[in-house]
């Protein structure tokens, strides 16, 4: 399992602490060791990433790589159906404090799920609740656990979602200190983690492998998810940033809305009598994806083979090319864009949260 954590998610194993029953990761990001199994037993081709045959070891870190692409900027993150089901509507996704939590870190949670809801712009919507709600539902549980079990300095921990689901928080509540405005703003990173948001700062490390969330800077000096959090930090004088508030919107979108085609224009390609599409549009703030689908004529709807960009240029108007399109003169191409963000970054890729389709663009070899 370390090995997963090393050969997927990117993290390098100087990051990685292995407990009894769960892997601390660069200070207060957990991962689950039954979650992981689980996931491992999903997906059986990453399984031999533990194995001792070289052979098959290798094929595993190729199929590790190919989940490698589909992240963004973290392990995992809840499933839209999840953020939709239990999104504004219902109230949010439940988060239960434990009964042993003492007051102040429980209204410290308080004031981190209402910045939350109030400030992240996103889908994601928290609701504290009196009882866990009955399995499937997504919970996050807020539970303090003995100080042994944190590293120096380190208030809480936040688990990273798996299979969709989110994670959980836990609080180093007999080794710290903190004032309940330094607490919230502590928490509100720990719910990042458990939503799927790793460390801002961490993105310049160069054995730690990422994705980053599109149209996001190379760093934010204070962004909420930053590793380091000072006592003196509180929602109040340091929230959200505009781009903490972008990412969150582009993985958890509250709306998507369909890419608008500018144009399509076409150029000689690299194989005779092939050509080279380029298609012009603009979207949304929101998308952090776009795919491409075309059809001949009136016939069915088909993919183009690399119909997804996990980033596209910053500019007015970005183009999506299409290489090497080859049809008689005289063929009508019919293509359009479609806005799609993740549905769960461990899933494949077809298993996409669809936005709607764009206006369509014909074009004429």
């Amino acid at each position: 399992m370390a090995a997963y954590l090393g050969e997927v998610v990117g993290f390098p194993s100087r990051m990685v602490e292995s407990r009894d029953s769960f892997f601390v990761v660069d200070g207060d990001m957990e991962v689950e060791k039954a979650e992981m199994i689980e996931f491992l037993r999903e997906n059986p081709d990453l399984g031999a990433l533990v194995s001792l045959d070289p052979n098959a070891r290798g094929a595993a870190v190729q199929a590790a790589a190919r989940l490698a692409r589909q992240r963004v900027y973290s392990l995992g993150v809840v499933k839209h159906e999840d953020v939709d089901g239990f999104g504004a509507a219902t109230g949010g996704i439940p988060v239960f404090v434990t009964p042993s939590v003492p007051s102040t870190w429980r209204r410290a949670t308080e004031d981190a799920v209402n910045y939350w809801n109030a400030s992240s712009t996103s889908k994601v919507r928290l609701q504290i609740v009196t009882s866990i709600p009955a399995f499937p539902t997504p919970t996050i549980v807020v539970n303090k656990r003995s100080a042994s079990s944190f590293n120096a300095n380190v208030a809480a921990t936040g688990a990273m979602p798996v299979n969709g689901r989110p994670g959980n928080v836990f609080l180093n509540v007999d080794g710290t200190s903190l004032s309940r405005g330094a607490l919230a703003y502590v928490l509100t990173h720990e719910f990042g983690h458990t939503l799927g948001f790793r460390h801002t700062d961490a993105r310049n490390e160069s054995d730690y492998r990422h994705t980053s969330v599109p149209r996001t800077p190379v760093t934010d000096p204070r962004s909420f998810m930053n590793a380091t959090v000072s006592p003196s930090y509180t929602l109040s004088t340091r929230g959200f940033t505009t781009e903490d508030k972008h990412a969150a919107r582009v993985i958890y979108p509250v709306s998507l809305a369909a890419p608008s085609i500018l144009g399509v224009v076409k150029s000689p390609g690299y194989q005779p009598g092939a050509f080279d599409v380029r298609l012009r549009f603009l979207t949304d703030d929101n998308t952090a994806q776009v795919a491409v689908t075309y059809r001949i004529g009136s016939g069915a709807w088909q993919e183009y083979p690399v119909s997804f960009r996990s980033d596209y240029p910053s500019e007015s108007s970005p183009e999506f090319i299409m290489y090497d399109q080859s049809f008689p003169v005289g063929t009508t191409v019919t293509y359009r864009l479609q806005a799609i963000s993740y549905l769960s970054n461990q899933q494949p890729m077809n298993e996409v949260y669809l936005g709607p389709f764009s206006s369509t663009s014909t074009l004429t070899f």
